[in-house]
């Protein structure tokens, strides 16, 4: 439930009972606020969310609550920046929801400069960094992002070019993982450094088209990653979006190629009706993945899905398919308004 208050502002509330995935008792309630204040001086806009939510699961006793902070001016001209924290404890386990990470600290910050050239050809000119540290609650790191980003550029049709440096530690505190087939990262911590690129056309265009590229240090080797995709909108009804991405990795353990394609297509034939299909294959796991959903909505606040899933396991690389898993699935939603 939710509510407004102030001129822009929200607060909310949120209960839930059950777990769906085993018999144990499982409840969570959450308080969030949203401020918000677009009113400032210059088209200012200022941000603050805080938050708090605590879980009861049978058999677990305390360190289950989790919650945050968070300071952003998004403004989309000069300077933006933003602050924020939060805690998610070791014990908090949201049964009907999902939380990626537990028993951790995250600290976030984001600063960005927006010039608004005068001459004709580009529209914006950014320049920024963002930064993620992510601690655990009983003390050391366990991950943090540096992504600086010194030149982003866009013209009047919308057509993109973006520099990336990203310098990352990843540490492997409890265990080691097999990354690929015959190939485990130890124990340790480790710099995961890259740069590279991305192009982008404008996707207004009836035809248009993204590349990328990525190269650096990867769990001490080396990583190099190229990819692309090409949208094609035949007209306001149906378009089509194909994407291939390869990386190519060299580790001291081993030598590993992955490969990933998705084709997405969609058709919308009314404002009420839309049929969305994804078909997605990877050479590692040897899956031809085939997602199609039909979504109805008859009006604000009611919709209605129709959702097939079917999974077909590759025999060999590079041999025949046959079926593994096919799910279907109907689903309604109706909002209460009060």
């Amino acid at each position: 439930a939710a509510a407004n208050v102030l001129e822009e502002s929200s607060v909310g509330l949120i209960i839930t009972d059950g777990d769906p995935r085993s018999n144990l008792d499982n409840s969570l309630v959450g308080v969030d606020f949203r401020y918000l204040n677009s009113r400032l001086a210059g088209g200012r806009t200022i941000e603050a969310d805080t938050w708090y939510q605590k879980t009861e699961t049978e058999g677990l006793l305390g360190n289950d609550s989790a919650y945050g902070l968070r300071f952003r001016m998004p403004n989309n001209r000069r300077f933006r920046w933003g602050l924020g924290t939060k805690e998610l404890q070791e014990n908090f386990r949201p049964a009907l929801g999902f939380v990626n990470r537990v028993g951790i600290r995250s600290y976030t910050f984001e600063l960005g400069y927006t010039h608004l050239p005068r001459e004709r050809y580009l529209q914006t000119i950014f320049g920024g960094v963002d930064a993620q540290r992510i601690d655990f609650i009983d003390g050391g790191l366990q991950s943090q992002v540096i992504s600086i980003r010194p030149l982003e550029l866009q013209n009047h049709t919308r057509d993109e070019f973006n520099l990336r440096y990203t310098a990352s530690k990843e540490v492997l505190r409890d265990h080691s993982f097999e990354i690929s087939e015959g190939v485990v990262i130890p124990i340790g911590e480790y710099s995961l450094d890259e740069y590279g690129f991305d192009l982008q056309t404008g996707r207004q265009r009836k035809l248009s088209g993204r590349l990328g590229y990525r190269t650096g240090e990867f769990y001490d080797g080396e990583r190099e990653s190229i990819s692309g995709g090409l949208i094609w909108k035949a007209s306001r009804h149906f378009w089509a979006d194909i994407g291939y991405e390869v990386n190519e990795v060299d580790l001291p353990q081993g030598n590993f190629t992955t490969r990933l394609v998705r084709l997405k297509l969609d058709a919308v034939f009314s404002s009420t009706l839309s049929w969305v299909n994804l078909i997605q294959y990877d050479n590692v796991s040897g899956t031809l993945g085939i997602n199609s959903r039909l979504h109805w909505t008859p009006e604000a606040g009611r919709d209605a899905y129709l959702v097939l899933n079917h999974n077909l396991d590759e025999e060999n690389q590079g041999g025949s398919f046959h079926s593994s898993a096919l799910e279907a699935v109907i689903k309604f939603n109706y909002t209460f308004r009060f």
